[in-house]
C-alpha cells in the first residue's frame, strides 16, 4: 500500500498528498508565507525564516517550545481548548489569534492549522500558516503556486517534470516523437549588470509574455521556466520542428519596451528529439542544452539539433 499523508478538513477527506508532493508544497510555502509544524504534542518543530523574521524569534530558541505560549497573554485557555479540540479530531481550523514577538509587540495572523493525518487517521503533525491583514491562500493558489514560477507565471521546473513525463508516456503509447526546446537568453547578464536586475527581471516577464504565443501553434506545446534566463518548450509534434523554431525565435523580432529603455532580445535554441537521442528525459534537457550553447557560437543560425559529435564539444 502506498504510503500517503492526509490533510482532512471538514469531515471529508479534501486533498492526499504524497509525501514528495507535501515536502514541494512545504518548500514553495517556506518563501511566500510564514510557516510553523507542530507534533502532535503541540511542540514546535519547525518555523521557516519568514516566522522568524516577523516574530523576531530564533529557530533554536522556538523548537520543541509549545505553540501556544506565544499568545497566552492574547486569549484565554478556553479559547485554545477550542482550538485543540477540532485540530485533534483532524478538521482545519481557520481563524485569528495574535501572537507576542520576542521584544513584547502583539501582531495579529490569520491562521489555517491543517492536521495532517496518517494511513490510520491518527494526527501526527499540524501545519500551520501564518497570513497578515487580509492576505490569504486557498487550497486551489497553494497548488498554483507550487507549480509556476512566481516572477513570470509560467508553469516551472516542478511542473516540466511532471508534465514531461505525460508527454513522454502519450508519445510512448502512439509511436509518436516529441521535441525539447532548450532557450537561453542572449546576454541577458549585460542588462542585469548595466541596468539592474529590476529591469532584468522585466525583461525576463517580457520574454515569458513572448513565449506564451508558443501554445498558439498547438496547445499541446507547452512553456516552463526552467531558471534564470532559460526555458523549455516541449512540442508534441515534431513534424517540420525547424520551422516551428524559427516562428519562436521570430516572436522576438520586435524590440522590447521595459521602463524608459528599448531593448533588442535575441535567443538561442537548442533541440532534443524523443526518442531519437534518448529517452531519458533528464539526457534530452541535457542534450538540448548542449545544442543551445552550439546555437550561441554559430553565425548561421540561432538554433541548433543536438547531435552526438557536439558531446565531444563539452
Amino acid at each position: 500500500m502506498e504510503n500517503r499523508l492526509f490533510l482532512r478538513d471538514k469531515n471529508k477527506m479534501c486533498n492526499d498528498l504524497t509525501f514528495e508532493e507535501l515536502q514541494m508544497t512545504k518548500q514553495v510555502m517556506d518563501e511566500l508565507v510564514m510557516m510553523a509544524i507542530m507534533d502532535s504534542e503541540w511542540k514546535l518543530i519547525y518555523v521557516n525564516n519568514y516566522f522568524l523574521d516577523t516574530a523576531e524569534y530564533t529557530q533554536e530558541y522556538l523548537y520543541l517550545k509549545d505553540f501556544w505560549h506565544l499568545n497566552f497573554k492574547c486569549h484565554t485557555p478556553k479559547f485554545f481548548a477550542n482550538i485543540k479540540e477540532v485540530i485533534s479530531g483532524g478538521e482545519k481550523w481557520i481563524g485569528e489569534f495574535c501572537i507576542y514577538k520576542k521584544y513584547g509587540e502583539k501582531v495579529w495572523l490569520k491562521v489555517n492549522i491543517i492536521p495532517i493525518v496518517d494511513g490510520n487517521e491518527k494526527v501526527i503533525q499540524y501545519f500551520l500558516i501564518f497570513f497578515e491583514g487580509d492576505k490569504g491562500i486557498n487550497d486551489k493558489e497553494w497548488k498554483y503556486m507550487a507549480h509556476h514560477d512566481e516572477l513570470t507565471d509560467l508553469p516551472n521546473r516542478r511542473m516540466l517534470k511532471y508534465c514531461f513525463e505525460q508527454y513522454i508516456a502519450e508519445a510512448n503509447q502512439k509511436q509518436t516523437k516529441l521535441a525539447v526546446l532548450f532557450i537561453d537568453i542572449d546576454h541577458f547578464k549585460e542588462i542585469n549588470d548595466k541596468y539592474g536586475h529590476r529591469v532584468g527581471d522585466l525583461v525576463l516577464k517580457e520574454v515569458a509574455n513572448r513565449l506564451r504565443m508558443v501554445s498558439l501553434f498547438s496547445k499541446k506545446h507547452q512553456v516552463f521556466r526552467q531558471s534564470g534566463d532559460e526555458f523549455i518548450v516541449l512540442l508534441d509534434d515534431v513534424e517540420n520542428v525547424k520551422e516551428k523554431v524559427e516562428s519562436i525565435i521570430a516572436l522576438f523580432n520586435d524590440p522590447f519596451s521595459v521602463m524608459e529603455y528599448i531593448f533588442y532580445v535575441q535567443i538561442s535554441v537548442g533541440i532534443s528529439i524523443f526518442p531519437d537521442h534518448t529517452r531519458n528525459k533528464e539526457e534530452l534537457i541535457e542534450y538540448a542544452d548542449i545544442a543551445m550553447y552550439e546555437s550561441k557560437n554559430c553565425v548561421v543560425s540561432n538554433y541548433t539539433l543536438y547531435k552526438t559529435s557536439l558531446d565531444e564539444l563539452n
